[in-house]
């Protein structure tokens, strides 16, 4: 259901900001942003180079590119 909005509003890459509502299960988006800010300053600097490397490689295989 995401992907699904994301292809309704022509998000082709971005943040979705989603909640859980513990009672019932539901999915809540609570925020969509075209411009991504990038890893959380909460990791440390290898796990955010990670991180990065994993988006990298993630973006490149949706478009059928090698990373």
């Amino acid at each position: 259901m995401l992907l699904q909005l994301c292809k309704e509003i022509g998000l082709d890459y971005g943040e979705v900001d989603v909640l859980r509502d513990v009672d019932d299960g539901k999915v809540y988006v609570v925020d969509v942003n075209n411009t991504p800010f990038g890893p959380t300053k909460r990791l440390d600097r290898r796990s955010a180079a990670l991180a990065i490397e994993k988006l990298s490689e993630a973006f490149a295989a949706s478009y059928g590119l090698k990373a």
